[in-house]
């Protein structure tokens, strides 16, 4: 009823909102939320996480707009493993919960990566150099 009393009000009188004095939002600023340092650890298909969480001791599960977030502890160290699904929207937006949502102090992510170099096998470490984005255009040497 009070809603609809001002909208007929303001649609009446349309300067009346010009004299109504505006206060932000918020006066002071929020304090910053505090994050202990944590490694996430994520793997698109489920057998690149499920060995590592049954692991992991103290499991807590947190579902993020249907995502699966399991905090707790592998090797007495602070994690947070979840499985981001296969392809690189997935894993981007797995990342941008997880980051958003737990800020952790480095991502860790574990699997396959498809096979793309035929002199790796199952369970080499590989360590990225440099990154490079394919969702359109050519990379050649040169750039």
């Amino acid at each position: 009823m009070r809603s609809r009393l001002l909208l007929l009000l303001c649609l009446r009188f349309p300067d009346l909102l010009a004299q109504v004095p505006v206060q932000p939002a918020l006066a002071t600023p929020a304090a910053p939320r505090k994050f202990k340092p944590v490694t996430a650890i994520l793997g698109a298909f489920p057998d690149e996480v499920t060995l590592l969480e049954g692991k992991m001791r103290n499991r807590k599960e947190r579902y993020l707009q249907g995502v699966r977030f399991l905090t707790g502890k592998l090797n007495g160290q602070p994690i947070i493993l979840a499985r981001t699904g296969i392809g690189k929207v997935n894993a981007a937006a797995t990342t941008t919960l997880l980051l958003e949502h737990f800020r952790p102090r480095e991502v860790l992510f574990t699997g396959i990566a498809g096979g793309i170099n035929p002199s790796l096998a199952p369970g080499d470490l590989v360590i990225g150099t440099r990154l490079a984005h394919h969702d359109y255009g050519t990379l050649t040497e040169k750039g």
